[in-house]
């Protein structure tokens, strides 16, 4: 192998390049790979050169004007029957968009998870929030209401539904609705 590369018209356009801007070199190529993927394309390759194994593999590059771009490449090696590599072939394709896609449904799959568990935990807290706000209006029922007992007492009844209204809302941003908003803070 000469390390010269052969693109197509549409592998320039992906890597926003023309002919004229391109070495056409192996380590051109590699100049024009994210720095973070760089290990990751020269492993792949690698491991194809030497271990004749095709890849297949996403990786990003950054295109002269500073745009990054997802592309998945796939090559396998040709060998001479004496075993040695003489040719490599492969593929080069934009593969930013459905990445993106990816990446939003997954986003989004976490947020339906997040609601879920959230009104697992909103629906459990309110019966926890519903037995304590009947012991404490069982507690009060002998009290005089100037007693200072039946007085925090009742600033607890307040506390527990301002528990219970946030609960409420916890619920109804579970099942998608509006929201969450901030409570008031106990007076």
């Amino acid at each position: 192998m000469n390390n010269t590369l052969y693109w197509s018209d549409e592998i320039y356009r992906i890597f926003g390049l023309t002919p004229n801007q391109f070495d056409a070199t192996y380590e051109a190529f590699l100049n024009s790979v994210h720095p973070d993927d760089r290990e990751l394309v020269k492993n792949a390759v690698n491991k194809a050169l030497n271990e004749n194994r095709h890849y297949n593999i996403d990786h990003r590059i950054i295109r002269p004007d500073g745009s990054v771009c997802i592309v998945n490449e796939q090559a396998e090696v040709k060998f001479n029957a004496a075993g040695k590599p003489i040719r490599m072939i492969g593929t080069v394709h934009d593969v930013t968009e459905p990445r993106k896609m990816e990446q939003e449904l997954m986003k989004a799959h976490k947020l339906e998870s997040i609601g879920i568990l959230a009104g697992g935990i909103a629906h459990d807290f309110n019966n926890l929030l519903t037995v304590i706000m009947g012991n404490i209006s069982i507690a009060k029922r002998p009290l005089n209401p100037e007693d200072s007992l039946h007085k925090r007492l009742t600033e607890a009844e307040k506390a527990l539904q301002m528990a219970q209204d946030l609960t409420q809302q916890l619920l109804t941003f579970s099942k998608g609705g509006a929201p969450v908003r901030e409570t008031a803070p106990i007076k």
